[in-house]
């Protein structure tokens, strides 16, 4: 059966799954977008479903590496105000008007904190860093109310994965 929604896009070959190849999920089969017309309008739409942000930049030439099998749409023209690519006028492509050279790839701010690491041995302090806009950004983040016992980089994850407030906090 198809993925759910969410899952009919994908992104493929970055770090941390705000950025990359973008796969669309069709007839079966992930397949790519050929990157004729691909620009931020389409980009934005990329990253605001996956919810990983905006647009940082749209690549094209295959960015992030070629993708297999097929390539499902070219002349992809979104406003930027879709809710996702789906909703953006395209052309399907069933030619050879586009080959995987020209895969197009997305870049996005992201979608929040990712990288939580230890800094100190008072296990209730923890060092944050994570990238916005392609930028290292770091804080030094106390955790009140945990012990020893339950205080780790997972919980540390789990409690702070909050919409992120990241663009407020500066290294």
């Amino acid at each position: 059966s198809d993925p759910p929604n969410r899952e009919k896009l994908r992104v493929i070959g970055g770090e941390d799954g705000c950025s990359g190849r973008v796969e669309i999920w069709h007839q079966g089969s992930w397949g790519t977008v050929c990157d004729d017309s691909w620009d931020m309008a389409d980009a934005n739409v990329v990253c605001r479903q996956l919810s990983c942000g905006s647009a940082v930049s749209a690549l094209s030439e295959a960015a992030f590496g070629e993708g297999t099998g097929p390539i499902w749409l070219e002349k992809v023209h979104c406003k930027g105000t879709e809710l996702s690519l789906w909703d953006c006028p395209a052309k399907p492509l069933f030619g050879k008007n586009c080959d995987h050279k020209e895969d197009a790839a997305v870049d996005c701010s992201g979608g929040g904190w990712r990288n939580i690491m230890k800094l100190t041995s008072d296990v209730k302090m923890f060092f944050l860093f994570f990238t916005l806009a392609s930028s290292l950004i770091w804080t030094c983040l106390p955790f009140t109310g945990m012990t020893e016992t339950t205080a780790s980089t997972t919980t540390a994850g789990k409690t702070f994965l909050l919409p992120p407030f990241s663009h407020q906090m500066r290294n």
